[in-house]
């Protein structure tokens, strides 16, 4: 390992995610490949008159999310008429097909919540999807939203399960990772942005509490990427935006590093990326070097 992490800035629409896929697809043939072989917007927001979220694309579409399932190259994004939450939202499901993503579902939002911050992950070869759905609130630090994480699966991409609760409500869950020994966990941030918890599941459905990861509720932690390291530790990235002089700004940004060794039932965190926040976190292992990509 080289020691160093490398921080990206993401874009906010969904022209990385053509990039992405660009780079993913050069480099599974084998061919040498830069960072960047191409780039182009995957879906178009600009201009889309359409006000039903629920029927079709909306001007808004963010939240995005990639895996390799089958071969194939997959992408989720969130579209509304904007970030405020409401049930006028779906989620929009891709494959990519030489050069092009071909829409495969759409899962509209339960009818009295949002639909948010999909991930996917694989399970015993089905293709699962997380979301978040909350209720309408225009309250900071997700206050009042009765958060709950909802699960999915499909095994071919068109056919999607009812969503299910895969854990408590007033918990946000973020990336789901699978560790070494095979046990699936998350980090979830309490609704009001109070602390971060770790998340654990046997078999990547069903979720429960387990060590407190960070709990100083002043620094609003919320986002946090979990990331397992070649000697065995995991990384936790805690987003963190700061108080309520802060919150609001980029001024004293802040990401808390905080760490585990196995079997991950305590965490410290000793260090802090000072005027960095990494918002939307993603984090991958790439030629022996751990990448961070992030909204900022």
């Amino acid at each position: 390992m080289s020691g160093r992490i490398i921080f990206i800035v993401r874009a906010h629409h969904l022209l990385l995610a053509a990039a992405l896929a660009a780079v993913t697809a050069l480099a599974g043939c084998g061919k040498p490949a830069g960072w960047l072989q191409d780039a182009h917007i995957a879906v178009m927001g600009n201009g889309v008159g359409n006000e039903d979220c629920r029927s079709a694309i909306c001007k808004h579409n963010e939240n995005t999310d990639m895996i390799v399932w089958n071969g194939d190259i997959w992408l989720v994004h969130r579209t509304a008429e904007s970030q405020m939450l409401g049930p006028n939202s779906s989620l929009h499901i891709y494959r990519y097909d030489h050069g092009t993503f071909v829409q495969t579902a759409q899962i509209d939002a339960p009818s009295d919540r949002d639909i948010r911050d999909p991930h996917f992950y694989i399970v015993d070869g089905a293709l699962r999807l997380k979301a978040l759905a909350r209720v309408p609130s225009d309250l900071i630090r997700d206050a009042a939203t009765d958060t709950v994480a909802l699960g999915t699966s499909t095994t071919d991409g068109v056919n999607w399960d009812d969503f299910a609760e895969i854990g408590p409500h007033t918990w946000s869950f973020w990336r789901l990772k699978q560790s070494p020994a095979g046990e699936w966990l998350t980090a979830a941030y309490e609704d009001g942005d109070l602390e971060v918890v770790l998340y654990r599941s046997s078999d990547g459905v069903t979720f429960t509490a387990g060590a407190t990861i960070y709990d100083d509720s002043a620094m609003t932690p919320l986002e946090t990427e979990l990331t397992f390291m070649p000697s065995g530790k995991l990384l936790a990235l805690v987003r963190t935006d700061g108080d309520d002089s802060e919150i609001t700004g980029d001024a004293d940004v802040q990401t808390q590093v905080c760490w585990a060794d196995p079997p991950y039932d305590t965490f410290s965190c000793p260090q802090t990326l000072d005027g960095v926040r990494l918002d939307g976190p993603l984090s991958f292992w790439w030629n022996g070097r751990l990448f961070v990509i992030a909204r900022k």
